[in-house]
């Protein structure tokens, strides 16, 4: 799925300027000092008349001012500051939407294209490709569903963009939800590019049993886990003894740190911190409402499976297979060959939205032995094969870019 990342607005002023606490801070003084002003008519309404500079005697002026003046000025700020100081005061940015732009946005990238061409080309495209779900459950075409994975997607986007590219962006991920997968059974395979290995040579039979990893009984529940919900979604199927010919091993072994998830959520952490200001006398939004009670610390047996990850060793296998490299070219012609279609929205074709189908000789050679499970065979192409890079390439010159229109 799409991530931005919006440059921290602290940082970018730290850089070259004040902090923001210091603007702030200034900005805090000139409000508490200063009677707000709404309108220009207003503040026309407040200024002093000005003196003809003709009419003034500069060697008459005093032009000195003692200590306790400065002294009595400072008090008088002081006590003004106090006396707006504490009045919420909210400084609201908020962009009106121009409606120009939109229509602009609208006609660049349509919710409904008009073209009757477009339409015959994109009918033509699903006949050939044929595009099915992994899972072998029909799409959710559900209100719910679309507005679920509208506003998923919307968070990942972020603040960037105009005011008429999010609403415009709202309407089109909400249109076009079915380009992207909510979940595993939501993904995608195709009928014509498909992982379909060329072998130099045919592997020899393996000795399944040479290869077992000892599993702990934590590691074995996370197995299962993960394999019952993969048979579940279709990417992997069992397979009878006596079609079995290559077996890759399969390891399960520790994530690094930085990939371990936490179980708290961004809104989690957002209440949490809302409460903390509120519970010290701080501004606070006081819309949102109280955190959730933390959450029961996970078992140890919990925590342990969660820094767990599935392996498959495909290095042996792929010794029998052609070398099936990028094609070597320039890439401007590779990019020409995408610059050519009208995107509305894509899935996200590389890394698992509309996964590269298997051949039946590719799922012989990708499977694994499972204990108290037996052979499991991938229907999709998985990661480590060989023919990975090649293939990948072109589905997203060939389907990916019709597919999705």
């Amino acid at each position: 799925m799409l991530c931005l990342h919006p440059t921290s607005l602290s940082q970018a002023t730290s850089a070259n300027g004040p902090s923001l606490s210091q603007l702030g801070h200034a900005i805090h003084l000139l409000t508490a000092a200063q009677l707000y002003i709404g309108t220009v008519a207003d503040l026309k309404s407040q200024e002093l008349p000005l003196a003809a500079v003709s009419t003034v005697n500069l060697e008459q002026a005093d032009h000195s001012i003692e200590d306790d003046e400065i002294e009595d000025q400072v008090a008088q700020w002081t006590l003004s500051m106090d006396e707006y100081a504490q009045l919420p005061k909210k400084v609201w940015l908020e962009q009106p939407i121009e409606q120009d732009r939109l229509e602009t946005l609208q006609h660049l990238l349509p919710v409904e294209v008009n073209d009757p061409e477009y339409h015959i080309a994109h009918q033509q495209n699903r006949i050939k490709f044929d595009p099915y779900r992994v899972s072998g459950k029909p799409d959710d075409l559900s209100e719910e569903h679309a507005k679920r994975v509208a506003q998923a997607l919307k968070i990942q986007f972020g603040e960037q963009g105009t005011p008429e590219e999010h609403q415009h962006l709202r309407v089109l991920l909400k249109a076009k939800h079915l380009t992207f997968a909510e979940t595993a059974c939501d993904c995608k395979q195709n009928c014509v590019v498909i992982c379909d290995p060329q072998l130099i040579e045919e592997p020899p039979n393996t000795v399944w049993c040479s290869k077992m990893q000892a599993l702990s009984p934590l590691q074995k529940e996370f197995l299962h886990q993960k394999v019952r919900k993969l048979i579940d979604n279709g990417f992997l199927v069992k397979v009878p003894g006596d079609q079995v010919w290559w077996i890759s091993e399969t390891r399960i072994v520790l994530k690094p740190a930085a990939e371990i998830e936490s179980n708290v959520s961004i809104e989690e952490l957002q209440h949490q911190v809302n409460a903390s200001l509120k519970a010290v006398g701080l501004e606070h939004d006081p819309s949102m409402s109280d955190p959730a009670p933390l959450p029961i610390k996970l078992s140890e047996a919990q925590m342990t499976k969660a820094q767990y990850r599935l392996m498959h060793n495909y290095a042996p296998i792929n010794h029998y297979m052609h070398d099936t490299a990028f094609v070597p070219g320039d890439i401007a012609v590779k990019a020409s060959k995408l610059s050519k279609k009208e995107f509305l929205f894509k899935g996200d074709g590389c890394a698992g939205f509309f996964i590269v189908a298997n051949s039946l000789l590719a799922t012989l050679l990708s499977i694994t032995y499972i204990e108290d499970l037996g052979f499991c065979g991938y229907t999709v192409m998985p990661f480590g094969f060989k023919a990975g890079p090649w293939l990948y390439y072109q589905f997203i010159t060939m389907a990916f870019s019709d597919l999705f229109d």
